[in-house]
C-alpha cells in the first residue's frame, strides 16, 4: 500500500495563498452562508401556512425515518409520496408563492434551496483550491473531515 503524499508548502507559501486566492473564495463562502440563512427564514415563513394546509406522512418505505402516525415537518418533505396529487398541488403553490414574492428564477426551483446551494457550491470551489494549492485530491472527502478541511481554510485565510 502506497501512502499519498501532500505537497507542503513553505509557511510563506501558505501565508500568501491564504491571503490571496484562499481569501476570495473563503469570503465568497461566508456571504454565501450569511445569505442562505437570510433567505431560508424568508422563504419557510411564507412557505409554512401553505404546508400546514397539507397532512403529509412518510411513504410505507420511509417509516423507518419517522412515526407513521406522524405528519411530516417541512424539512422532511422528501419522506412522503412524491406521485401524490397533494404533493404536486402544495409544489405549485410554493412556486406561485416565489413568484409574488419576486422570485425570477426557473419554475420548480425554491430560493432557499438555491442559496444553500451556491453555499454547497462555494465549499467545492475552497475544496478544488486548496487540492490543486497542495497537490492532492481532497474531493473525496466528506463529513468530519470535510468540515475540518473547511474549517482550516477559513480559518487560516481569516487570521
Amino acid at each position: 500500500m502506497t501512502t499519498a503524499i501532500i505537497r507542503r508548502p513553505s509557511l510563506t507559501e501558505f501565508q500568501k495563498y491564504s491571503r490571496t486566492e484562499g481569501r476570495a473564495l473563503v469570503l465568497a463562502l461566508l456571504a454565501a452562508r450569511a445569505f442562505a440563512q437570510v433567505e431560508r427564514k424568508r422563504v419557510d415563513a411564507y412557505i409554512q401556512p401553505i404546508f400546514a394546509e397539507y397532512d403529509f406522512r412518510p411513504t410505507q418505505e420511509n417509516l423507518k425515518f419517522g412515526e407513521p402516525d406522524a405528519t411530516l415537518p417541512l424539512k422532511y418533505l422528501w419522506l412522503t409520496d412524491m406521485d401524490a396529487p397533494e404533493y404536486h398541488e402544495f409544489n405549485e403553490r410554493c412556486y406561485d408563492a416565489h413568484a409574488a414574492r419576486g422570485w425570477t428564477g426557473e419554475r420548480g426551483h425554491c430560493p432557499a434551496l438555491t442559496a444553500e446551494h451556491a453555499v454547497t457550491k462555494a465549499e467545492w470551489a475552497i475544496i478544488e483550491s486548496i487540492s490543486r494549492f497542495l497537490d492532492f485530491d481532497f474531493t473525496h472527502i466528506y463529513g468530519d473531515e470535510r468540515k475540518q478541511l473547511l474549517d482550516l481554510v477559513c480559518g487560516a485565510a481569516l487570521n
